[in-house]
């Protein structure tokens, strides 16, 4: 079959091509139409009705004059009227047949003729009520012809004023053989708008016809503009909550993961036994403890704790019990930490000559964990003890030393548990630049303790006794 234009409404032209298939067999064209058109049924207008609501114009034209004649003289130009002779051959076959193919071809919008419903009314309060009307039934007025004197009652500018009030997007035209208001002072009672123009009576069909057309298409237009700006506005709306509750949940995230990295790394900085700091990390607080000492000009201590004759406890009672002793004095390590931290908090130590005023804010009372206590490997381990000269760690360790003594491990009440103690004091920071030669110290305390029998203290001042 030759392709024919589409269908065109409401208003639809005979078109007739040279020839037309139908059912395969019969054959039509401009000779023959009249006989072959004794056959075909008059389309129906329902379904022309369902085409152009699918198209979505809205044609409703509102005439606001008290007289009648106007009123006609709209009809007569603004009217169309739908016939079979409205319809071009291929338009008769989707009808016919009800080709569904066909008839969505047919849906093609022609914006050239307009099928306009037009209301009338006859006074300015009819024309509002009408428009509000329309406003809650959902079928606005896409256009007004309005007249301007319509005695008795209120004239065609208060209506458009009360009509814009209602809907502000409904496009006006004034028509009126008389000059009573001054286009400055319709512009001061209305505003300086696009949506107003003017038609001089008498008018001619042509000029009514080309406002219409060009009013109903720029009414539609900007209709589907706002529902597009609208449904935009509410996309974005959505996406931005959306993108707020991934930011929320984003945040929630990565408070969780900060915490969990936290976990992470103090996982990594304890040993996994005891809870205390492991090696590595005793090493890290211990040049950090010493680089505050330098700045502050505080002393401190470190002390190397070796738990007596461990092997002997493995070896006999298993590692069972070897691990309740290294818990045991894990625990009795921060009960004396807690203790020191307590007193050194309520004693007022300053740093010797402090330079700036940061330094002389850095009193014990402003330090989190003044004392730290971690496993250095196996049965040793480390006390680093900050703001500790020789008379306070010795004070320290003693009541550290009891509280071994007197320890007892549940289920073994019968077992003793000694552990030899040096501690390398560093009374003038200066002198120190590292932590290696501390724990070097601290070492050589402990080795002359377990030397001299064991279950003993041996304190070591750096820079002095031969060290």
């Amino acid at each position: 079959m030759r392709s024919r234009p589409a269908i065109h409404l409401p208003e639809i032209h005979l078109e007739i091509a040279t020839d037309f298939e139908y059912n395969k067999n019969c054959i039509i064209n401009q000779t023959s139409y009249s006989k072959a058109a004794t056959s075909i049924q008059t389309p129906n207008p329902l379904k022309i009705m369902k085409l152009e609501l699918k198209n979505g114009l809205n044609t409703r034209v509102l005439v606001v004059d008290d007289n009648q004649s106007i009123h006609d003289d709209f009809r007569k130009t603004l009217a169309d009227t739908v016939n079979e002779k409205s319809l071009n051959v291929k338009d008769i076959e989707a009808m016919l047949f009800e080709d569904e193919e066909k008839e969505i071809q047919a849906e093609a919008v022609d914006l050239t003729r307009l099928n306009y419903k037009i209301t009338d009314a006859y006074q300015g309060e009819e024309a509002v009520e009408l428009v509000r009307q329309g406003e809650q039934d959902n079928t606005p007025y896409a256009l007004i012809f309005m007249d301007v004197r319509m005695p008795p009652g209120i004239n065609g500018i208060k209506a458009i004023s009360k009509i814009w009030d209602i809907n502000p997007h409904i496009e006006v035209v004034i028509c009126s053989a008389y000059s009573d208001y001054s286009w400055d002072e319709i512009v001061q009672k209305l505003g300086n708008t696009d949506r107003l123009l003017f038609l001089k009576k008498p008018f001619t069909p042509v000029e009514v016809k080309q406002m219409a057309h060009s009013l109903v298409i720029k009414w539609n237009l900007n209709h589907q503009n706002r529902h597009l700006i609208e449904n935009l506005e509410q996309e974005v709306k959505a996406r931005t909550q959306q993108l707020e509750d991934l930011y929320i949940e984003l945040e929630v995230a990565n408070r969780v993961l900060e915490e969990k990295n936290k976990l992470l790394e103090e996982v990594a900085q304890r040993d996994g036994l005891t809870g205390l700091f492991n090696h590595v990390a005793l090493n890290e607080r211990l040049r950090c403890t010493i680089s505050e000492a330098r700045r502050y000009h505080f002393p401190l201590s470190v002390v190397m704790i070796d738990i007596d004759h461990f092997k002997q406890f493995n070896d006999y009672y298993g590692h069972q019990l070897g691990d309740e002793i290294i818990k045991k004095v894990a625990s009795l390590l921060q009960i004396n930490l807690r203790q020191y931290d307590v007193k050194l908090r309520f004693t007022e130590v300053k740093p010797v000559s402090p330079e700036t005023e940061s330094e002389k804010a850095a009193t014990p009372q402003n330090i989190d964990e003044a004392g730290v206590a971690g496993r250095y490997g196996g049965d040793e381990f480390i006390l680093i003890l900050p703001y500790c000269g020789y008379d306070e760690t010795d004070a320290i360790l003693t009541r550290l030393r009891d509280n071994i003594i007197s320890a007892r491990i549940e289920d073994y009440p019968d077992i003793k548990i000694t552990a030899s103690i040096g501690a390398a004091v560093l009374s003038q920071p200066g002198e120190c630049n590292d932590c290696n030669p501390l724990i070097k110290l601290a070492d050589e305390a402990l080795y002359n303790v377990k030397n001299s029998g064991r279950d003993q203290i041996c304190i070591l001042e750096f820079g002095k006794d031969g060290n």
